[in-house]
């Protein structure tokens, strides 16, 4: 795994991270208020930029990322660690999804590969920007229109 520059950590890491949080909660009628998701964002990619410093087989560095967010999604946001571990899971499964269809498409229209990445990584960030304006799309829809995988909201007043 390559190491990733302070400015990707920057403009890249905590955004995606904060989006995979709120993506995450609103699959599942969740939220926590935006600027606790920022703080775990922020904690979360200082954590993923040493992670990805470490000689750790691939994809390693992804469910280290994922307990992160996890832990500090119970322990700062206050949310019950089963429902963390599926919003953040749920959140991360969309998010890549939509990054796995896009890529590919954004390499064949530039005729660039994943290597660029490495070779400059400023187009980590040039690439990641439609994909957030998309994420921030469908997480207004989920919003908006009260779209969710399942309400893990419903019942709270009763049981608390």
């Amino acid at each position: 795994m390559f190491a990733i520059p302070w400015y990707v950590v920057l403009f890249v890491s905590i955004p995606e991270s904060f989006l995979i949080i709120i993506l995450g909660l609103a699959l599942f009628n969740l939220e926590i208020p935006y600027k606790k998701a920022g703080l775990i964002s922020v904690i979360s990619a200082i954590c993923s930029y040493f992670v990805r410093q470490l000689p750790v087989i691939f994809g390693l560095h992804t469910l280290i990322g994922v307990l992160v967010l996890t832990g500090l999604l119970i322990w700062l946001g206050k949310v019950k660690p089963w429902e963390a571990l599926i919003s953040i899971s749920g959140g991360f499964v969309i998010y890549f999804l939509l990054e796995s269809f896009l890529l590919p498409l954004f390499f064949l229209i530039t005729s660039k590969n994943q290597e660029i990445f490495v070779i400059d990584p400023r187009y980590c960030i040039v690439y990641f920007v439609p994909i957030a304006v998309i994420t921030v799309l469908l997480y207004f829809i989920l919003k908006k229109y009260h779209l969710y995988i399942y309400d893990l909201k419903a019942g709270k007043n009763e049981s608390e």
